[in-house]
């Protein structure tokens, strides 16, 4: 007995080959080598984008088989964005703290340029004291103030270009797009920079706030020192003189600390462009902070 099988009239499909699966730890910006086995590199690539990687796992499919992904045999030599984007705020920060302690409380403050100023205060202060008209004074003090309550309005001012950033950042974010060479990065890593840079500005305000009222403080003091033409207590006449001074010193201190918030926050900016960019306008700014506070032509003359 002869049995006749019903044969299939479907058609012969190849059985699929496993496409090339994307590792998530493979970031726009990495440079990776591929190796054929554990010990021969295949070829060291730049990863522009993402796209980049796709054709290039598509073009090493036959060397693929399961189950064993082609990123299995890479390696990644330079470190991928997302740890940049961890690694430079970090920097900012720590960099941020070591030239605030260098110019106001290492070995080195003596010889900057703040300090420096703060002396040349005291001996204002003393000089204003054997003056009888001191309207020269008053109007250093003026001028002080009106340059001070301009930078905090800025400081305001600047506050809310940053709240702008947070509430469109879309049309910023197009904008990154098409400029060469950067990281593009989600609406969240952008809006969590926006509230950095705001938090920048924002320390800039408190500090010259501040000043401005020391500035106010200094005004009451200098007025409150005694003449020496009249009957005075030189204990009292010594004691209003340290007051004014010391006052004086201080409010300059805090100017300068808004001051430099302003400066690191053009270095902040870089962030928007890519964590590299970022790092390098962070080190090229407090290189420039540290040679005006130390080296400048001003800061020697003072000396």
């Amino acid at each position: 007995m002869v049995i006749f099988a019903k044969t299939s009239r479907q058609k012969h499909r190849p059985p699929q080959t496993q496409k090339p699966e994307m590792d998530p730890g493979l970031r726009r910006g990495d440079v990776v080598v591929f190796y054929w086995d554990q010990s021969m590199p295949l070829e060291t690539m730049f990863i522009p984008h993402r796209t980049h990687l796709t054709k290039t796992l598509q073009r090493y499919k036959p060397l693929h088989r399961p189950p064993f992904p082609l990123y299995a045999r890479c390696q990644i030599i330079i470190p991928n964005p997302m740890t940049l984007t961890i690694i430079a705020p970090i920097l900012f920060i720590v960099l941020w703290a070591v030239q605030s302690w260098l110019i106001e409380y290492s070995s080195w403050s003596k010889k900057g340029l703040t300090h420096l100023m703060g002396e040349e205060r005291r001996r204002w202060i003393a000089t204003m004291a054997d003056r009888d008209l001191r309207m020269i004074d008053t109007g250093i003090i003026a001028g002080l103030q009106s340059g001070t309550a301009f930078f905090a309005s800025t400081s305001l001012l600047a506050i809310g270009g940053a709240f702008s950033l947070i509430a469109s950042p879309d049309p910023f974010l197009e904008l990154a797009a098409a400029i060469p060479y950067t990281t593009p990065s989600s609406t969240l890593l952008f809006e969590a920079k926006a509230i950095g840079l705001m938090f920048i500005f924002a320390f800039a305000f408190l500090k010259f706030g501040w000043s401005y009222r020391l500035f106010n403080y200094t005004s009451i003091l200098v007025g409150s020192v005694p003449m020496k033409d009249h009957d005075y207590d030189q204990k009292d006449y010594d004691a209003q003189v340290r007051k004014a001074t010391q006052m004086s010193i201080q409010a300059g201190r805090e100017f300068a600390r808004g001051q430099r918030a302003f400066f690191i926050a053009i270095a902040y900016l870089g962030w928007f462009l890519s964590d590299g960019v970022f790092i390098l306008s962070t080190l090229a700014m407090y290189a420039m902070l540290s040679y005006r506070q130390f080296f400048s032509p001003a800061s020697k003359a003072l000396r």
